[in-house]
């Protein structure tokens, strides 16, 4: 199909998809390209396929080219194409490529970039200038969310109150309202969602109007779960429990007003807040992270970013949430220094304010979990330091002999899958569900209660531990079990994931439903007003947006979700072109709050615990060097 041997072999591989081959082509057509050229076009949209937005191209980096392109290509294939590397100066005076210098500001319309020894394509380097812009824009704003003299009240208040606030979060809440721009970084557990009902708290009682409060995140089950959380938090207080009820939550996207015709909001006509809070800053591409900086004005919005730095990037190109860690800064305005003096005076426990930084000035990291404890948050641990080997894992062996063997204990354990095949395994897993959620005598409410109970998480969705082959096994067993009627793939009681946004009837990509019993199955979704008490709405499945059965999810699905119980196949990927990453494992374990399940072969999830995913973006603020880690 296409005359170049290596781009035919990568479409076949499914290396590169038919459009990335095309434009291979066509830009090697457009320049008049020799093979050496074509070299760096395909190592760059090889880069771009696996994240990255730029591949370095200097002979001193050459090591970091080979990192960055691990993430697209295996061992050995890896190998055979650096075989055909050669000098970048093939290119440097071709047609297709302008160099863009520290003093320019247009960037060229032609359809390759080098900046700082990096080549980028031209749409991926305008947004990342956008992002850049934008960011150096705000860090110079002051919009001063909270009086000092408010701010200092109500931190007082959240220190001293029945469940206080730690300094971390005392820190958080400081910055918020003195600077246009706040980064708080922290695990699963650690207390994002309650530095940000602090924050409000204390903007709300110092009379921040709630209708110019807006939460947001790269989902609308995500959005949306963070403002029911903080709803919850606050029902305690009628006048807060108020005005939490005025404040709104949606998608980044919806919140930009995106359409067919781009974004309602930009530059010069912003989104109308005095204070946004974007969760799951981890899921943000570098595009979506320009877009919005720049449609919040930093005189007039404080901007606080929550994510866990450990966590899978975005799938879309780019590092934002390492990028934002990585911006060098000043210690910020002296105001800082004396509001945090004054706390300190009153609370002799304060650290040097420096401890708490996460990065930059303009960050906090928070410390712990609430969430889990012991094994878990011990095993969580030794993944982020790359300290899981074969022994470690084999210490954590666990039986599953029976269902409650599963189910009961808690912490992370092993289950090799060369002494369990994994149909058995998840006939196991199936006999946890209680008869009770599935056919004619299900229980609605509690079947939701159980919801998050146990989920299945996978790396992938085809192939023999894939998504689509797990969900079929279990609603076929479930099916024949259970109910009379429907399907295996949609029956009284199966759980269903949708995977678009329906904002007329507020239901979101993400959202987790469940098909009600009768001969009408009923597609039913739950807003949880209290632990045991839900709120109940029916559609015809016909009438759903694009959804799927959910006993299994990926685990970039999963993310932002919690379940008490997680099973995670990492055996059975045999044909998948991303290898297992300790981003991959480590998003996965800390789903868990109780156990986590690992299914596979103790050396490869050892090797993969060693693996990062290495994503270049050329925005190595520090000192602009191309070898910096992203």
């Amino acid at each position: 199909m296409f005359d170049w041997p290596w781009l035919e072999r990568f479409r076949k591989e499914g290396f590169l998809d038919l459009y990335r081959c095309q434009l291979a082509e066509d830009l090697q057509e457009m320049g008049h390209l020799n093979r050496e050229a074509m070299f760096w076009v395909v190592s760059l949209m090889l880069a771009n396929s696996s994240g990255s937005l730029c591949v370095p191209v200097l002979p001193e980096t050459r090591s970091r080219l080979e990192q960055v392109l691990q993430g697209a290509l295996p061992g050995p294939e890896l190998q055979d194409w650096l075989q055909e590397y050669s000098s970048f100066d093939v290119l440097r005076f071709g047609t297709l490529l302008a160099e863009h210098g520290s003093d320019d500001r247009a960037v060229p319309f032609v359809p390759l970039i080098l900046k700082d020894g990096f080549l980028f394509f031209q749409a991926h380097f305008y947004y990342r200038q956008r992002f850049l812009e934008s960011y150096h824009r705000r860090a110079t704003a002051r919009p001063g969310l909270i009086p000092q003299g408010d701010l200092l009240n109500g931190l007082e208040s959240l220190l001293r109150g029945k469940a206080p606030i730690t300094v971390e979060q005392a820190y958080a809440v400081l910055l918020a309202g003195m600077l246009p721009l706040v980064l708080v970084t922290g695990g699963p557990g650690s207390g994002k969602t309650s530095t940000i009902y602090a924050i409000l708290k204390v903007a709300l009682e110092s009379e921040v109007d709630p209708k110019e409060i807006r939460i947001a995140a790269p989902t609308g089950r995500a959005a949306s779960r963070v403002l029911e959380s903080l709803q919850q938090r606050a029902s305690e207080d009628p006048r807060l429990w108020e005005s939490m009820q005025q404040v709104q939550s949606s998608t980044i996207h919806r919140l930009l007003g995106a359409g067919e015709n781009g974004f309602y909001h930009n530059g010069e006509l912003p989104v109308p807040a005095r204070l946004l809070v974007v969760d799951e800053l981890s899921m943000v591409d570098v595009t979506l992270m320009g877009r919005l900086l720049e449609a919040v004005d930093p005189e007039r919005t404080t901007l606080v970013l929550l994510g866990d730095p450990d966590q899978l990037p975005s799938v879309e190109a780019g590092a934002v949430l390492q990028d934002f860690l990585r911006i060098p800064t000043d210690s910020g305005p002296p105001e800082i220094d004396r509001v945090y003096t004054s706390l300190q005076s009153g609370h002799a426990h304060f650290p040097d304010r420096k401890s708490l930084q996460s990065g930059p000035a303009f960050s906090v990291f928070l410390k712990g979990s609430h969430r889990f404890g012991g094994s878990l948050m011990e095993f969580a641990s030794e993944l982020r330091e790359a300290r899981i080997d074969e022994s470690s894992l084999a210490a954590r062996k666990g039986a599953a002999d029976t269902a409650q063997d599963l189910f009961q204990g808690e912490g992370v354990v092993y289950i090799d899958s060369a002494e369990m095949e994994l149909l058995e395994l998840l006939k196991l897993w199936i006999e946890i569900q209680d008869e009770n959620q599935f056919g004619d005598n299900m229980d609605l409410t509690s079947a939701f209660t159980r919801l998050n109970r146990t989920r299945i998480l996978s790396p992938v969705r085809k192939g023999p531990a894939g998504v689509e082959l797990v969900n079929r096994i279990c609603g076929r067993i479930l099916k024949e079990r259970f109910s009379p009627y429907g399907t295996e793939d949609w029956f009284a009681g199966m759980p269903f994931l949708l995977h678009r946004n329906d904002n007329v009837r507020r239901i979101y990509n993400g959202d987790t439903g469940i098909v009600g019993p009768g001969r009408d199955l009923l597609a039913y979704f739950a807003s949880q007003q209290s632990q045991d008490l839900f709120s109940l709405r029916a559609f015809q499945r016909d009438s759903l947006p694009e959804n799927e059965p959910a006993f299994c999810h990926t685990i970039h699905k999963s993310q932002g979700s919690e379940y008490e119980v997680v099973l995670v196949l990492l055996s059975g990927l045999e044909g998948n072109r991303a290898p297992l990453n300790r981003e991959l494992i480590y998003t996965a374990v800390t789903r868990a709050r109780r156990k986590c399940i690992l299914y596979g072969n103790a050396a490869e999830i050892a090797e993969a615990s060693e693996r990062r995913i290495i994503r270049e973006t050329g925005l190595a603020m520090s000192n602009n060097s191309p070898a910096a880690d992203v």
